[in-house]
């Protein structure tokens, strides 16, 4: 499901092939609001970027995204529901192989090397790229987690919900949070070589020695919860794909008096 601007566009499979369909809106726009591509290309357009944009507006660029199916949302208008694939196939690749040069599952990338690459997968953990000092000052690795109480970073302004998860956790091991006089329930300080926040702290033993778990999606107005992104950075980076270890990071955690 994907909502753009005035529409939502819902994307299924059935036997007969994939399904689109067009859902209008039931309500117009309360106030002043936008959809946020609106919002987006406005912005791109006051600053000075807007003719960078393959797009002037979301129905263009929804067109596109609907380009191989060969239908446009003008289309959809007067034929809300359209399949748009053949029937399900399996086993495609018996016929037609991969979508590789040698049209193989390819374990060895000639690409890659001949790009001066690695040709096999090479796994390279966080801790081989700090230095001494940084493991110091920061000693525990810390990741995320979406609760599975809310939607990404939606539903935190619904009572019921807040009333069963009222704020983000800090999830810590009983070791750890020995060695820092943590109890469970209490307060605690994270901090990053990019910033600081505080969380409820949530002894748990399913989390990794060394490691603590923080919640995702806060940080939003209303929800006087802490972003876990104010601590998270992008310093080391994939060099090939350019990709970060985002949900990844070095911090210390402290108890709050």
């Amino acid at each position: 499901m994907s909502p753009v601007g005035r529409w939502v566009f819902i994307s299924t499979l059935i036997p007969t092939g994939g399904v689109i369909c067009l859902r209008q809106p039931v309500v117009a726009p309360v106030g002043e609001s936008r959809s946020v591509f609106a919002v987006e290309y406005e912005l791109a357009r006051k600053i000075g970027i807007d003719k960078d944009y393959p797009w002037r507006d979301s129905e263009s660029w929804v067109n596109y995204k609907l380009g191989p199916g060969h239908i446009t949302v003008s289309d959809l208008r007067q034929e809300p529901l359209r399949v748009v694939t053949g029937p399900v196939a399996y086993r495609k690749y018996e016929t037609k192989g991969f979508h590789t040069p040698s049209g193989k599952v390819e374990l060895f990338s000639e690409r890659f090397r001949s790009n001066g690459n690695p040709p096999y997968p090479v796994y390279r953990d966080i801790t081989d790229l700090d230095d001494g000092r940084r493991k110091a000052d920061f000693p525990l690795l810390a990741t995320s987690r979406k609760p599975m109480e809310y939607v990404h970073t939606k539903l935190r302004d619904l009572p019921t919900l807040q009333k069963l998860y009222p704020e983000p956790v800090l999830a810590i091991t009983p070791v750890d949070a020995a060695a820092r006089g943590i109890q469970a329930g209490e307060r605690v300080s994270v901090i990053s070589s990019r910033g600081r926040a505080s969380f409820k702290a949530q002894i748990n033993t399913a989390v990794p020695v060394g490691v603590v778990q923080i919640d995702f999606g806060w940080g939003n107005p209303g929800d006087d919860g802490c972003n876990v992104n104010v601590l998270a950075t992008d310093e080391h980076r994939d060099p090939i794909s350019g990709t970060t270890p985002n949900r990844l990071f070095r911090c210390q955690v402290s108890r709050i008096e």
